[in-house]
């Protein structure tokens, strides 16, 4: 019991490595792109887009763990109740 529950933590952990770089990119992006739209876009647009996808990609990995977490324990509960 306690081997699979270290190799869920692990798992769990890799995943939300995964996500924060996937975060990452989404952040670089945005950045990227208001480098290249800086002509058209105002510095309290380029601002606020940049917090909105910075704040949305620290809450990917959270919501995704939460989910991944949710549905592993309703498989074990339905293969307690088979």
């Amino acid at each position: 019991h306690s081997v699979a529950h270290v190799v869920f933590h692990l798992a769990s952990r890799w995943f939300t490595l995964r996500m924060e770089f996937v975060g990452t990119c989404m952040v670089a992006a945005a950045a990227f792109i208001v480098v290249i739209m800086r002509q058209s876009v105002s510095t309290g647009l380029a601002g606020l887009m940049l917090a909105s996808v910075f704040s949305v990609c620290t809450f990917i990995p959270f919501i995704m763990r939460l989910k991944s977490e949710l549905s592993a324990r309703l498989t074990s509960m339905g293969r307690i109740q088979e």
